[in-house]
């Protein structure tokens, strides 16, 4: 298995799965692809179905506060918050298979009340997922992080 990930944001995807088959069959699969709002559960399951997905949406809804989490991070109430968050961001997870759903993006609570109220977040972003059939990937720090 390869050391490297691969990360899809954006652009265009040719030649995608061609890339996965030839390092499954090299005996070097993908051992991740973390996608940001890219469909690419057909390409890894027809080229290196070893491989496993993490899915992210980027909200665009100003109402929820913007791409990466919501906008009452770290001082709203973390309980609401996820509620609210996952309320906004679950219509795109069912859209897009994947093994697990990231739901906010490189966090950076930066305070130890920063990451008393992340936990809770998370912890009800847990309890909702699971709810609704879904394992989450939590706590994706960036290396500025």
């Amino acid at each position: 298995m390869s050391k490297l990930g691969v990360h899809v944001s954006a652009g265009n995807r040719r030649g995608f799965g061609d890339f996965l088959r030839i390092c499954a069959e090299a005996g070097s699969p993908v051992p991740v692809v973390f996608s940001v709002d890219q469909d690419v559960w057909p390409d890894v399951q027809q080229f290196s179905p070893q491989t496993v997905v993490i899915f992210r949406h980027q909200n665009m809804d100003p109402a929820t506060g913007g791409q990466d989490g919501p906008g009452d991070a770290y001082v709203g109430d973390p309980v609401i918050s996820a509620r609210r968050w996952l309320a906004a961001n679950l219509p795109a997870w069912r859209s897009n298979r994947a093994h697990y759903y990231a739901p906010i993006n490189e966090q950076d609570a930066g305070t130890l009340p920063g990451y008393t109220w992340l936990n809770a977040f998370s912890l009800e972003c847990l309890r909702i997922a699971e709810e609704n059939g879904f394992k989450l990937a939590l706590y994706g720090f960036s290396s500025g992080n």
